[in-house]
């Protein structure tokens, strides 16, 4: 079992617009893939900055192919827009686990 984990920073002025994109966006489209499943959001309680939030997307797949291929391909168009949406104001960064 594969853990798709998506960490994100942000502007903390950014929550409201954020969270929707992540509800709106970001949840439906890795959902339609029919990839993954177990879908997890969560806010990072550790302070990574003043003025700045932290949170992590997680889901899992069966599959590290379809993963990686999600990952490569649509992820990469979704982030991109999300970069443009949000330019100099959110960092963000993907990590492929494997469930032991």
């Amino acid at each position: 079992m594969i853990l798709l984990n998506t960490s994100f920073h942000l502007d903390s002025v950014l929550r409201d617009e954020f969270l929707s994109w992540i509800n709106d966006v970001y949840k439906p489209a890795i959902s339609s893939s029919g990839n993954f499943s177990d879908f997890l959001f969560a806010r990072i309680l550790e302070e990574v900055g003043q003025g700045v939030d932290a949170y992590c997307f997680q889901c899992r797949s069966a599959s590290e192919s379809d993963a990686k291929d999600w990952r490569d391909n649509a992820g990469v168009k979704l982030m991109s827009s999300f970069a443009r949406r949000f330019p100099e104001r959110v960092v963000y960064f993907t990590t492929l686990m494997e469930i032991l």
